[in-house]
């Protein structure tokens, strides 16, 4: 941890890494008592910026990136977001699912929140979101299917 974020100069003087390591937290949990606004302010930008669909890094800021990550991600997002809703109405394992696959997207989503927010580290749950992510997208065009075909129906025995 360092760079542009994380100034650890003051920290560099104490040889110790067990006593280093209990200063940097007396120090983190400090500056959240003290700033818990600005804390959850911050914790926000990181759940914003790793869960965004697109890279925040200026290397890949150029319109081929932004334009390929929106048009695999995006459909991904939305898939996730209509199985979760699908799962919490109409399936009886709900309560499994929502601990191994929704749970761990939402533990990572935490951590990140308290630490270092980047799209890196949300691989470990993209496995996860890729898996709901198609199986909502299934569902959907599904129930999207049906409510075409009903509608063709209604039309074909109104003639």
């Amino acid at each position: 941890i360092g760079g542009v974020d994380v100034d650890l100069t003051e920290f560099k003087k104490i040889q110790d890494p067990i006593v280093r390591d209990l200063e940097l937290k007396r120090q983190s949990y400090d500056f959240i008592s003290e700033n818990y606004m600005r804390f959850f302010e911050n914790g926000l930008k990181k759940i914003t910026r790793l869960w965004r669909p697109y890279p925040f890094a200026e290397k890949f800021s150029g319109s081929f990136y932004f334009y390929t990550s929106i048009i695999t991600f995006v459909p991904l997002y939305l898939g996730f977001i209509l199985f979760v809703v699908w799962i919490v109405f109409h399936n009886k394992y709900r309560n499994v699912v929502f601990l191994v696959g929704v749970g761990w997207v939402g533990w990572i989503s935490l951590v990140h929140f308290v630490t270092i927010g980047s799209v890196r580290y949300r691989f470990p749950a993209e496995g996860f979101l890729l898996v709901f992510g198609v199986t909502g997208l299934v569902i959907g065009m599904n129930i999207l299917c049906q409510f075409i075909l009903r509608g063709y129906k209604i039309r074909r025995l109104m003639q």
